[in-house]
């Protein structure tokens, strides 16, 4: 935010804090809440299973702020995480430094798939995080396995036609 009266860039939250001095204020980021409605939403899902997310095959689509957070959560689960990206040197130092943080115990790891295959069917679970171009067309949706959980987080993963296919498949 920029102040009215200088040229300079504020803080939201220290302004508000300043005005709003008897009442108390706390702050959430849009994306950590869309992470965390995320790794709940998997774990309800999953609830039954004794794995859990341990050993499930998962995508993740779009590796920005909310793909990163949600791989990561999901390969310290036991989660098999790959990740595509358009930009391969951006995607590469993703799935680095998730892989260079994680526990020493933990036997899954972040992948990266350099691009989308027309057969997804290996996969348990598929997470959009993109910025709204749709990636999965209605020859990937002929080819899911039945029991497969799409999660779109971000604007559209499906192209209509491959939506209304998945919806007609249930």
């Amino acid at each position: 935010v920029v102040s009215k009266n200088k040229s300079i860039f504020i803080n939201i939250e220290r302004s508000v804090k300043d005005v709003l001095k008897k009442t108390k204020m706390f702050t959430y980021k849009g994306n950590d809440l869309t992470v965390q409605a995320c790794e709940t939403l998997i774990n309800y899902i999953y609830l039954n299973d004794v794995r859990g997310i341990g050993g499930k095959n998962i995508l993740v689509l779009g590796s920005g702020n909310i793909g990163f957070k949600i791989s990561q959560k999901l390969v310290e689960s036991g989660g098999n995480v790959d990740m595509y990206r358009r930009n391969q040197k951006i995607l590469d130092k993703t799935v680095f430094t998730i892989n260079a943080l994680l526990p020493k115990a933990t036997m899954a790891k972040a992948r990266k798939i350099k691009s989308l295959s027309l057969n997804l069917n290996k996969y348990d679970l598929i997470i959009g995080t993109t910025n709204g171009e749709p990636l999965i067309n209605k020859e990937h949706i002929k080819k899911l396995k039945k029991e497969l959980v799409i999660i779109d987080v971000g604007k559209g993963i499906l192209k209509k036609e491959a939506l209304d296919l998945a919806i007609n498949k249930n």
